[in-house]
């Protein structure tokens, strides 16, 4: 198993510390209807107020990225993330691990985590929150910057051109509207209808991004050899929807769209990028076969055989094409089955929307 961790000389990290601005008292006056809209507010803006006093300083310590970003940058970034407490509830150390950019503006796509390992790495999947921001250059060269799910975001998501994103794409991220309700979507196997993949043997386990609440995983594999019905390389959307989170390394990447994240795709798919919209069973692109290791994630895998390690929200249960997963949203779990009607899928068999077969096929991935 190879070690997730990249390795290579680490630049000092950088600590900025930022006290947000003391919140407005509520005064006693006020009425219900003011109250209630006080409440909509915080909760679409994902901060609430504090009457009377202010939110504790924030301490953002940022990692080494995928791409390099210059300080005034980091400092706009740091001072947005002090502000968005959906963020920094759960992590105090961040990544930049994808950037675009248009006419002055950049969509920052950014890893949350508690803290790096002993030598300063990340992984993706150990990841506590992902997420995004939005940057704009001001004149003289400063930059004003704001987080997902923050009303500054909101209004820098209108002001954004077109350029940046489209109507669509703007429509998609702006805050309330950002993640499409995982338990309600109707989600089909993202792999070729017709064809098998392979269950992985570490059944469902732990998804990661505790700070989003919480995400199990499946494991999907394939040689691509479509004689025997396996699946070729080429991903699939679940569900339609837009990317709105994206980690780009050197070997491969992952995306979110809607609320399930996708990871080990090839990193010269040009669909990769945030307000990018599939609709159901459009392709996303192929992933990436063999060994490899970064900070977008890694596998140890038989030459020739590729997989999606496919994580979603840990509601205790998952629907796919009929076919459900369910499990106990607290538990440690590996064995779980896919369950339809009195047919059931197990770690270790292959399986496609409609039928299953149980022939085992070794390898070692993750």
């Amino acid at each position: 198993m190879m070690d997730r961790r990249k390795s290579g000389a680490r630049r000092r990290f950088r600590h900025i510390s930022h006290s947000p601005a003391k919140a407005g008292a509520i005064h006693h006056s006020a009425t219900l209807l003011r109250l209630v809209l006080i409440i909509a507010f915080a909760a679409l803006s994902g901060w609430w107020p504090m009457p009377g006093s202010a939110r504790a300083a924030v301490t953002i310590t940022f990692l080494p990225g995928t791409v390099s970003i210059d300080a005034g940058l980091q400092d706009a970034l740091a001072a947005a993330l002090a502000d968005a407490p959906q963020a920094t509830a759960h992590s105090s150390y961040f990544a930049v691990s994808a950037l675009q950019g248009a006419d002055g503006w950049l969509i920052v796509s950014l890893a949350g985590f508690v803290q790096p390992d002993a030598a300063g790495a990340w992984s993706l999947e150990d990841a506590n929150w992902v997420g995004i921001a939005l940057a704009e250059q001001q004149p003289g060269g400063a930059w004003l910057a704001a987080v997902e799910k923050t009303a500054a975001f909101g209004e820098m998501l209108q002001r954004a051109p077109d350029t940046l994103l489209d109507a669509n794409a703007k429509a998609s991220l702006m805050p309330g509207r950002l993640l499409g309700p995982a338990a309600t979507t109707s989600y089909r196997f993202p792999w070729q209808p017709g064809y098998n993949m392979y269950y992985g043997m570490f059944g469902l386990h732990a998804g990661g991004y505790s700070g989003l609440g919480d995400y199990k995983a499946v494991d999907f594999l394939s040689d691509g050899n479509t004689s025997a019905g396996h699946a070729p390389n080429q991903l699939l959307a679940a569900a339609a929807g837009s990317i709105n989170y994206v980690c780009k390394g050197p070997s491969n990447a992952a995306i979110r769209v809607g609320e399930v994240m996708y990871l080990h795709l090839q990193i010269t798919n040009t669909n990769l990028y945030v307000g990018r919209s599939f609709a159901q069973l459009e392709p996303i692109g192929p992933m990436q076969p063999g060994n490899f290791s970064d900070y977008c994630g890694w596998a140890s895998q038989n030459d020739g055989w590729f997989h999606v390690h496919w994580a979603f929200p840990n509601t205790g249960s998952f629907q796919v094409s009929g076919w459900s997963l369910t499990w106990v949203p607290t538990s440690t779990v590996s064995s779980i089955p896919w369950v339809r009607d009195a047919v059931t899928v197990n770690p270790g068999q292959w399986m496609q929307a409609d039928f299953m077969k149980t022939s085992y096929f070794p390898v070692v991935y993750h």
